[in-house]
């Protein structure tokens, strides 16, 4: 594209022009470049900006360069313009309908592209659920129960996205209106985690299904849940988690195994909730500690005595914590 035109005047914003302009600016030469950053930002003020990026990353026809550029674009575009859209008039229509399109991207297979889809729906959780987007859990649980693979996989992606930003909001209702559905999303990753753990040694597409149950549960069970001993499934959710520890101890892990790969991650990540339920909860959590301290004690003698029986495996040992 013509640098010259884009820098006197902001072309008018087409399908074609929003190509090209996303070509160009991923161009190596800082004159191509930074004019067309410059239109991307003077587009982000238009109300038909976001559903034009939006169009070009859902086309899969498309380069995948462009594609991701208008993902992320997207999501910096919405963080900055969506919480300043009111709910009314045709603002309303429109952030209706975009919801309703965004919220529908379970299949896509670009896994990049999927992570800022993640990111742009949580971004949008925050201001507008529950009040303005009440069916946003619902339709991610019905994915998680009964989509297939693919489904499965981008709604728990989804799902950890959501629930990490909300969280993270410590001002106003949220909190509240979280620990209200915590109980019915974690009862769902709990029987998905039970059909998923048992063979995730073995199978990357279970080893990824329990390594994103962790992830959620981390922040749902600290954030979701006043007390953990008074759940028969969080009490076997953190038994099973105990055993698999233990069993994985003396798991030897194969870092080109797929499986292995989110297992060992797992384990980590297993290590960090019941640090994270340990200082959020302690007193419901006091329950649960002598057996993993126990575990944590064990498994630090099993590594000690690896790198004494042979000391040139201890840089992988300790990769491996």
């Amino acid at each position: 594209m013509n640098p010259a035109m884009m820098s006197s005047d902001c072309p008018p914003l087409s399908a074609d022009m929003l190509l090209q302009v996303l070509h160009s600016a991923q161009d190596h030469t800082m004159e191509v470049r930074q004019p067309a950053e410059k239109v991307l930002e003077k587009w982000g003020a238009l109300p038909e900006f976001p559903a034009s990026l939006y169009a070009v990353m859902m086309n899969e026809g498309g380069g995948e360069n462009e594609r991701f550029l208008a993902a992320v674009c997207l999501k910096n575009c919405l963080s900055r313009w969506w919480s300043r859209r009111l709910d009314v008039g045709a603002d309303a229509v429109m952030k209706t309908q975009f919801r309703s399109m965004i919220i529908s991207q379970l299949d896509i297979h670009h896994k990049q592209i999927a992570k800022q889809i993640a990111v742009i729906i949580a971004k949008m959780a925050r201001t507008d659920w529950p009040d303005h987007w009440p069916d946003l859990f619902p339709t991610l649980l019905m994915a998680l129960e009964h989509g297939g693979a693919l489904a499965r996989s981008r709604s728990l992606l989804f799902l950890h996205q959501v629930i990490k930003e909300l969280s993270a909001k410590v001002v106003g209702p949220v909190r509240k209106h979280l620990a209200q559905v915590s109980p019915e999303i974690f009862s769902i990753l709990f029987r998905l985690y039970k059909t998923s753990h048992p063979i995730a040694d073995h199978n990357a597409e279970a080893a990824f299904v329990e390594l994103y149950i962790t992830k959620i549960s981390r922040r749902l069970l600290c954030y979701g849940f006043p007390r953990l001993d008074l759940s028969e499934e969080i009490t076997s959710y953190l038994e099973f988690s105990l055993q698999s520890l233990q069993a994985r101890t003396f798991l030897t892990f194969n870092e080109d195994n797929e499986a292995h790969q989110h297992v060992s991650k797992t384990s980590v990540k297993t290590a960090i909730l019941i640090n994270e339920l340990h200082h959020a909860l302690p007193l419901s959590f006091s329950k649960f500690l002598p057996a993993f301290l126990s575990q944590a004690l064990q498994t630090l003698e099993h590594y000690a005595q690896a790198v004494v029986t042979n000391p040139s495996h201890s840089f992988q040992v300790h990769q491996e914590e």
